[in-house]
């Protein structure tokens, strides 16, 4: 598998029309401004073991502005990731802003069934403000307990 036949998640989503429903119509753009002190390496660039909590905060922004999902902060809280594959492609400095295209993807067969287990898959796209770089694609899957 080559990453570049999974830049900005085409090959992903591909694979889910047949069985999952896209929670967002387009995709939900988060900004994350770098935190040097939290974000930042000994060379000044961003740490790649950094990107999949961006990622993750990103998604979270992303989940709560969106008004008709129905995902309360007690199930964001809860939600666990079962797996993730993740392409790096470039990093960023001190100075830049980063940009994070998400879709989720809810699970069909979950859609109409109430057993308090959601399955989503999220597809990310990572960019680069002062230049509209992709520095990554990542598709995690995760499971959003929404019933205790």
């Amino acid at each position: 598998m080559r990453g570049s036949e999974y830049a900005e998640g085409k090959k992903w989503e591909e694979a889910l029309e047949v069985t999952h429903k896209r929670l967002f119509n387009s995709p939900c753009r988060i900004e994350y401004p770098i935190v040097a002190d939290r974000d930042l390496n000994g060379v000044g660039l961003v740490y790649f073991a950094n990107f999949p909590q961006i990622l993750d905060i990103c998604e979270r922004e992303a989940l709560i502005q969106s008004t008709k999902n129905g995902i309360t902060h007690d199930v964001l809280d809860r939600r666990a990731t079962i797996e993730r594959e993740s392409f790096y492609f470039s990093n960023a400095e001190s100075h830049d802003k980063l940009f994070v295209d998400i879709n989720v993807w809810i699970e069909r067969k979950n859609i109409d069934t109430d057993d308090g287990l959601g399955r989503v898959v999220v597809i990310y796209n990572m960019y680069r403000e002062s230049d509209g770089r992709l520095m990554m694609s990542s598709r995690a899957e995760k499971i959003l307990p929404y019933k205790k």
